[in-house]
C-alpha cells in the first residue's frame, strides 16, 4: 500500500488501478478543501476567534473570499464521489476470469454489475453515516426516506447477483457473512426499523444507521474474500 505513489508516476491509462489512483487521491483532496470551506462558514457564522499566522483574526475574514469555490468544489466532489464509489467494482470486474467478479449486469456483457451495487451501496451508507451524525438536526425523514429507498435497490440487486452466479459462492466458510452480516444486519432490519421509525414517528437513527454502515463494510469483505476463495 505504501508503493501508491509509484502509480501517480507511472501512469497508464488503460489500467483501472491507475486511474482508480487518481480519482481516489482528487476526492480525497477535494473532501479536505470542501471541509474547510464548511468548517470556515460555520465559524464565521459563530464569530469564532482562530490563529493565522501568529496573529488572532475573526473567523470572518478567513476563508471569506474562498466561499465563492464552495459549489464548484461540491460539484467536482460528487463526480469524483462516484467514481470512487465505483472505483473497486471496476477494479475487480477486470478479472475477467472470476466468475464472480466478472459478472454482467442482466446478462450486458459491456456492463459489469459490481460498480452499480457498489455505487447504490455506497451512496446508502454515506449517507447512513451522515444521519448518524446529524441525527439531533431536526426533522430528516426525508433522508431517512431516501435511506429507505436505497436500501430496497441495493435488495433488488442483491437478489439479481444471487441468481447470477453459482449458488456455490453464497455457501461455505462466507455464507455467514452474507446472510447475517449483509441480509440480515445490513439490509433485512434496518429496513424493518426504518418503516418502524416513520410511521410510529420514532427516532431509530443511530441502531439503523450503524447497522447500514456495518452492512455495507460486510458486502464489500464477502465481494472481495468470496472472489478468492473459489
Amino acid at each position: 500500500p505504501l508503493s501508491f505513489w509509484k502509480l501517480l508516476l507511472n501512469v497508464n491509462m488503460g489500467s483501472v488501478m491507475s486511474i482508480g489512483v487518481f480519482i481516489v487521491s482528487g476526492f480525497t483532496a477535494l473532501s479536505v478543501v470542501y471541509g474547510y470551506l464548511v468548517w470556515s462558514s460555520a465559524a464565521a457564522q459563530k464569530q469564532l476567534k482562530v490563529t493565522s499566522a501568529n496573529s488572532e483574526v475573526t473567523a470572518t475574514s478567513v476563508g471569506k473570499g474562498l466561499q465563492a469555490f464552495r459549489k464548484p468544489v461540491a460539484v467536482l466532489g460528487v463526480l469524483f464521489s462516484i467514481g470512487t464509489a465505483t472505483y473497486t467494482g471496476f477494479l475487480l470486474s477486470a478479472v475477467t476470469t472470476n466468475n464472480f467478479w466478472y459478472t454482467p449486469f442482466l446478462g450486458i456483457e459491456a456492463v459489469p454489475f459490481l460498480p452499480i451495487l457498489f455505487l447504490v451501496s455506497a451512496a446508502s451508507t454515506g449517507l447512513a453515516a451522515t444521519l448518524i451524525g446529524a441525527f439531533n438536526c431536526g426533522d430528516l425523514t426525508a433522508y431517512k426516506k431516501v435511506d429507505m429507498v436505497l436500501i430496497m435497490l441495493e435488495i433488488v440487486l442483491i437478489s439479481i447477483l444471487y441468481l447470477s452466479v453459482d449458488p456455490i459462492f453464497f455457501s461455505g466458510s462466507m455464507a455467514a457473512l452474507f446472510w447475517l452480516g449483509v441480509v440480515g444486519v445490513g439490509l433485512l432490519v434496518p429496513l424493518f426499523l426504518s418503516f418502524y421509525g416513520i410511521t410510529k414517528h420514532k427516532n431509530v437513527i443511530l441502531p439503523v444507521c450503524g447497522m447500514v454502515v456495518i452492512g455495507g463494510l460486510s458486502l464489500r469483505y464477502f465481494v472481495v474474500y468470496t472472489g478468492q476463495l473459489f
